[in-house]
């Protein structure tokens, strides 16, 4: 089984499925991929991937340019759409197919299922009720704190409190990206204690302060 716990790319990528089965979770679910489909993703947009036979895919990055382009058309989320056969065998022979064939494919919003297992309820829980403490979700799932960490982690491949700081950086990047709101609002509407804090999750997680996020992808 292939695994990748949830991660970001620093920027914005296509990825074509050429073979095999292959479910992508986000905060908003599980998509199911197979051969011929294709996904969008923005910058730093979180995911993790999964697949249970041998799936392959092609991944290239896109320039900022098509990249900003595409936050301005649908906004900070991910797209899908499929390629016909004869581009998928064709797709790598000249320079800049890329980029133009994920400005010019017909994508569509993702169908997303959500999981209904007991870690995914507790996921939810951590990403919209942060006022609940880990202690109190374990309780709430009928688990001890340390069965609720263990099952969790095995499940995400991430502790409770790392998918729960995800989360939170997850809203504060579409606030950023979608609203173009200031660092103090983004702050507080995300979730943090304040815009020391929200800045210096920028920095652990992404590598960079928010406005530098700001200058190079918005």
């Amino acid at each position: 089984m292939l695994f990748q716990a949830m991660h970001r790319h620093g920027e914005a990528r296509i990825i074509i499925f050429t073979k095999g089965l292959y479910f992508e979770r986000t905060f908003g679910g599980v998509t199911k991929y197979q051969c011929g489909d294709f996904i969008i993703r923005p910058n730093f947009f979180a995911h993790d991937g999964f697949s249970h036979d041998s799936a392959e895919f092609i991944s290239k990055s896109l320039t900022p340019k098509t990249a900003k382009i595409l936050v301005d058309r649908y906004g900070w989320n991910v797209r899908r759409g499929s390629i016909s056969a004869e581009t998928l065998a064709d797709g790598d022979t000249y320079a800049g197919f890329w980029d133009d064939f994920a400005l010019n494919s017909k994508t569509s919003s993702m169908t997303l299922k959500v999981r209904s297992n007991i870690m995914s309820q507790a996921a939810k829980m951590l990403e919209c009720h942060k006022e609940l403490t880990l202690g109190e979700i374990a309780k709430t799932i009928d688990r001890t704190p340390s069965q609720f960490s263990r099952e969790f982690q095995y499940e995400f491949g991430i502790s409770p409190s790392r998918y729960r700081q995800e989360a939170r950086l997850q809203r504060a990047l579409t606030l950023l990206f979608e609203h173009k709101e200031a660092n103090s609002k983004i702050a507080v509407a995300a979730g943090y204690y304040d815009q020391s804090h929200y800045c210096h999750a920028f920095k652990a997680f992404l590598g960079k302060s928010p406005d530098q996020v700001r200058r190079a992808f918005v």
